[in-house]
């Protein structure tokens, strides 16, 4: 994997001036008042219509292992296409829980970080053996992308230890722009950010570019520009709140007999390092 730093400055390539995607609106159903959501749960009444964007569950970061929860299994997941609406820079995200032992388990309690802003996570009263439960609700996970966090787990079983580790490419955000304004930003970006991969055939996980398309959408929250017979482009950006500005983020993919050829654009290189790198990881 290579990138060179960059020596033009991210605040002279702006966005265009286009309405950002559609996304669904979080639904807060992990407040105290509500129960936890089953993974086969249906949308209620008050839910709002339709919209152009599927709502895709991420691959999941682990908390906390069942070997290590007597166990119980604690996943996060991001809901991309889901808009975060009620914290500020947060993301709409789905803790699963998963029983893996052979007796039920009661009183579930998941204590993320008090740094954490959040909304409120519902205890679970009981989950039976082989059962699973989704807790929803949003999260701004900013301040502690790129460290190890501890996160608590409590159950009637004990105490237990579980660690949650983000990178900033777990946040980046969808953006809607056209292919000409995808063009025109690769070109500007040029290859001093840019992160090149290739895959040969007999080692990717994914032999069409359908299921290319299928298993970064699982990877990375990104707006799918072009989606073609043997190409694929996707783009959005890292909102730095601390510099109040946006990173702009480009993925192009490419299949062909030989392989697949993976390139990220990025403004900042070492973040489109690690993605390039996370998306390795997915496509092999």
């Amino acid at each position: 994997l290579s990138m060179s730093t960059a020596n033009q400055s991210s605040s002279s390539l702006s966005w265009p001036q286009q309405p950002q995607q559609q996304l669904l609106p979080s639904q807060p159903i992990s407040l105290p008042t509500q129960a936890p959501l089953p993974l086969t749960a249906t949308p209620t009444e008050s839910t709002p219509p339709p919209m152009p964007v599927q709502e895709i569950l991420s691959v999941e970061n682990t908390i906390l292992a069942d070997h290590l929860g007597g166990g119980l299994q604690v996943t996060l997941h991001f809901r991309h296409g889901v808009r975060a609406a009620t914290i500020p820079g947060g993301s709409a995200i789905a803790l699963k829980v998963r029983n893996h032992s052979e007796l039920t388990v009661r009183r579930i309690r998941i204590a993320p970080p008090s740094k954490v802003r959040r909304t409120p996570l519902q205890d679970i009263l009981e989950l039976a053996p082989d059962a699973e439960v989704l807790l929803c609700g949003e999260m701004n996970l900013h301040e502690i992308a790129g460290q190890s966090v501890k996160v608590d787990v409590t159950s009637d079983k004990g105490r237990f230890a579980g660690s949650l580790a983000l990178q900033q490419y777990h946040l980046l955000e969808p953006r809607h722009i056209s292919i000409a304004d995808f063009g025109r930003m690769k070109t500007e970006l040029g290859f001093l950010n840019e992160a090149k991969l290739f895959i040969p055939s007999a080692a990717a996980a994914c032999s069409s570019i359908a299921a290319v398309a299928v298993c970064l959408s699982t990877a990375v929250n990104l707006f799918t520009v072009t989606n073609t017979a043997n190409s694929l482009s996707m783009a959005g950006c890292y909102v730095n709140e601390v510099a109040k500005h946006q990173v702009r983020v480009l993925v192009s993919v490419d299949v062909t007999h030989e392989g697949q050829q993976i390139v990220v654009n990025c403004d900042q290189p070492t973040l489109g390092s690690l993605l390039l790198s996370s998306l390795k990881k997915q496509l092999q």
